[in-house]
């Protein structure tokens, strides 16, 4: 019995480290994993290549895959002050239909990041 315990203990810590990963602790922000926070947010099933930051205003461009597959959306985002939280707005978009895809965005980098499509 103690047996079972144990290994139920496990597994509920290991679950909880996951969901953890996934939903709470931040990870760090660079421009592929940007890419796929963005995605997620966004709906689409994938990036279409990392992110690239604007150095003058310090804004970071990503473009995803529409959520159709019909095209391409681009976002820039704004960072949140020391954080890997994120507010995008689309600026453009080649998808078919356009309207689609959300207008504006708001996320973060996770640790772990997946989504259940």
């Amino acid at each position: 019995m103690r047996c079972c315990a144990r290994l139920i203990l496990i597994a509920l810590l290991v679950v909880g480290a996951a969901a953890a990963a996934r939903w709470v602790l931040h990870g760090p922000v660079n421009g592929a994993s940007l890419a796929e926070a963005v995605a997620i947010e966004a709906g689409s099933s994938f990036s279409t290549s990392p992110c690239t930051l604007v150095r003058a205003s310090g804004k970071w461009v990503c473009r995803i895959a529409s959520r159709e597959g019909s095209g391409t959306v681009t976002y820039e985002l704004k960072m949140k002050d020391d954080s890997a939280c994120f507010d995008g707005v689309k600026v453009a978009s080649n998808s078919e239909p356009p309207e689609d895809e959300p207008q504006t965005i708001s996320g973060c980098v996770h640790l772990w990041q997946w989504s259940l499509l």
